[in-house]
C-alpha cells in the first residue's frame, strides 16, 4: 500500500520545481557582475518593508515555537459535571489509586477511549465520570467520560495544551492539572471548568519550567511543584471573577500565595505531600533530600538529605512518609542500579527505618493498614509491613514504572510489556490479566473505582474488568 502515501505528494511538486526554479534564478544573479549592485541598490531602497517582514516572520516563529501546533479543537459545549473528591495524585495521601470496595477479578477491556491519543498521566475518579488528559504529539487534551459506558461527555482545552505527565485532579466541579515533560518550558498549571460557557479555562498560570507532577489542592489553595522553577502556593479560587461576563477569569493567572524557587529547591518535580499544615517536597539530581515547609508562608522548616533523588511521591503510612528512592528516572530507572524504601518521621524527617530494592522506585507506594505495596522498576512487587518487613514478593515479566493500585483482596500492577495484573495481596498470586497492548511506555498508574480498574495507555484510555468473580 505504499503507493497511496505517495498521492498526497504529487500535486505539490510542481510547487516545489517553481521554487527550485526561483532560487536558481536568485543564486545566478549573484554571479552577474551587476547582481550585487541590484541586490543592493533594492535593499537600500526597500528596507523599511524588508524589516518589518523580518520581525513578522520572527514573531511567527517564536509564537510557533513557544505554542506549538494550532489550537486543539473547540470544547465541547459546557456541561455541569459532579467532580470532586480526587484532590491529589493517587486520591490520597495513602497512594492506593481506590475510591473503595473490591476491585475486578474477571473480566477484559469493557471500553475505549479516545484511541487515537497517548495517555501518559493517571485517569482521576469522581462519581460516574472519569477523567483523563491525552496527547497526540504535542498537543494535549482533557476528556471526561461516563465510567460505566464510556460515553465521552467533555473535552476541552487552553490553547496550545502541551503533552504532560501530569494527573487531573478533581475539586468541586473544576479540573486541575499541570502542563509538560522534563524539557517544556515555561509550562503551565491550568484550572478547568466544564459548566463555563464558550470557555472552560478558568485560569492559567505560566511558570519558569516544567509542570510535570500532579497539583495538590488543601484548604482552597492549589500546591505545585516546577521544576527547575521551584514550588508555588496557588489560591485555587478564579482571579478577579465576575458574574456579568460569560469570559468572566479567562486571561487571569492564579494568585500567588507563595513561591519558593528554584535555587532553594532545585529539581522538584514529583507530586508533594501536604498534611497536617506542612507541605513535603521530594528533590531530584541535584541535591537529593525531603523538605518540609510551611504551608502557609512556604518558609523551610527541615530537610533531610537523601542519598538518591525522591521521583516517588510521598505514602502516609505507619505514622510516616513511605518514600521511594533510587538512581533512575522514568527512562532508566529499571536498570540504573539498586535503590531504597524509606519511612521517615512527620515532625523532624528523621530516618525510622529503610528497606534495600533492587532497582529504584520511582512511583508512589500504595497503603492500606498495616501493609504498603511498593511497586520496584525492574518489576519487583513487595508486600511491606509497618515494621520495615518484607513479607511476600512477585516479580512482573517486564518493568513496572507505574504505582500500584490496591483494592483488597486485590494489588493491581501494570507492566511495560502491556500487560495489567491482579494478584491476590493475602498470597501474591496472580488471579487475573489482562492484555493492555503491546509492549511500550505505560506510565500511567490504575485506579480502581465501581469495580473496574482505569488506566491510560499509549493508545486510549482503558475500561478493564468486572466486579463478580469469574
Amino acid at each position: 500500500m505504499t503507493h497511496l502515501a505517495i498521492l498526497p505528494i504529487l500535486p505539490a511538486l510542481g510547487g516545489v520545481a517553481w521554487a527550485l526554479a526561483g532560487l536558481a534564478g536568485l543564486f545566478l544573479s549573484l554571479l552577474h557582475p551587476r547582481g550585487w549592485r541590484m541586490w543592493g541598490a533594492f535593499v537600500r531602497s526597500q528596507w523599511r518593508g524588508l524589516t518589518v517582514l523580518t520581525a513578522g516572520m520572527l514573531i511567527a516563529y517564536g509564537a510557533w515555537t513557544l505554542w506549538g501546533d494550532a489550537a486543539p479543537a473547540p470544547s465541547a459545549p459546557a456541561v455541569a459535571l459532579s467532580l470532586d473528591d480526587w484532590p491529589m495524585f493517587r486520591g490520597s495521601l495513602a497512594r492506593t489509586g481506590s475510591t473503595g470496595g473490591p476491585g475486578p477479578s474477571a473480566g477484559g477491556v469493557q471500553w475505549t477511549g479516545r484511541p487515537e491519543y497517548e495517555f501518559l498521566a493517571s485517569p482521576a475518579v469522581s462519581g460516574p465520570y472519569v477523567v483523563g488528559v491525552g496527547s497526540r504529539g504535542d498537543a494535549a487534551r482533557c476528556f471526561c467520560w461516563e465510567a460505566e459506558t464510556g460515553r465521552e461527555v467533555w473535552s476541552g482545552a487552553p490553547r496550545g495544551y502541551r503533552q504532560t505527565l501530569s494527573s487531573p485532579i478533581l475539586v468541586q466541579g473544576r479540573i486541575y492539572c499541570g502542563e509538560g515533560v522534563h524539557q517544556t518550558p515555561r509550562s503551565r498549571v491550568l484550572c478547568l471548568d466544564p459548566a463555563r460557557e464558550q470557555e472552560p479555562v478558568v485560569w492559567e498560570f505560566a511558570t519558569n519550567s516544567h509542570v510535570e507532577c500532579t497539583p495538590v489542592y488543601a484548604a482552597g489553595r492549589l500546591y505545585v511543584a516546577a521544576g527547575d522553577d521551584g514550588v508555588y502556593a496557588l489560591e485555587a479560587a478564579a482571579a478577579a471573577e465576575s458574574p456579568d461576563s460569560a469570559l468572566a477569569a479567562v486571561g487571569h493567572a492564579a494568585r500567588v500565595r507563595w513561591h519558593v524557587p528554584g535555587m532553594m529547591l532545585p529539581d522538584a518535580e514529583t507530586a508533594l505531600a501536604v498534611h497536617g499544615g506542612r507541605v513535603y517536597v521530594g528533590l531530584g539530581y541535584e541535591t537529593p533530600a525531603l523538605v518540609m515547609l510551611d504551608a502557609d508562608s512556604g518558609r523551610e522548616l527541615a530537610r533531610e538529605n537523601l542519598p538518591w533523588p525522591a521521583f516517588a511521591p510521598p505514602t502516609l503510612f505507619a505514622g510516616g512518609w513511605l518514600l521511594g528512592l533510587g538512581p533512575g528516572n522514568l527512562l532508566t530507572a529499571p536498570t540504573a542500579g539498586a535503590g531504597e524504601l524509606r519511612l521517615i518521621e512527620f515532625e523532624t524527617l528523621r530516618l525510622r527505618w529503610q528497606i534495600p530494592t533492587s532497582a529504584s522506585v520511582v512511583n508512589a507506594v500504595a497503603a492500606a493498614g498495616e501493609l504498603a505495596i511498593v511497586a520496584v522498576a525492574d518489576g519487583t512487587v513487595l508486600a511491606v509491613t509497618t515494621t520495615g518487613e518484607v513479607v511476600r514478593q512477585w516479580r512482573a515479566s517486564a518493568p513496572v514504572l507505574a504505582a500500584p493500585a490496591f483494592a483488597e483482596p486485590f494489588v493491581y500492577i501494570v507492566s511495560q510489556d502491556g500487560v495489567l495484573t491482579g494478584l491476590d495481596v493475602a498470597t501474591f498470586e496472580p488471579r487475573w490479566s489482562v492484555r493492555l497492548g503491546p509492549p511500550g511506555m505505560y506510565l500511567s498508574s490504575p485506579v480502581v473505582h465501581r469495580g473496574r480498574v482505569y488506566v491510560g495507555t499509549p493508545a486510549g484510555l482503558m475500561c478493564v474488568g468486572r466486579a463478580e468473580s469469574p
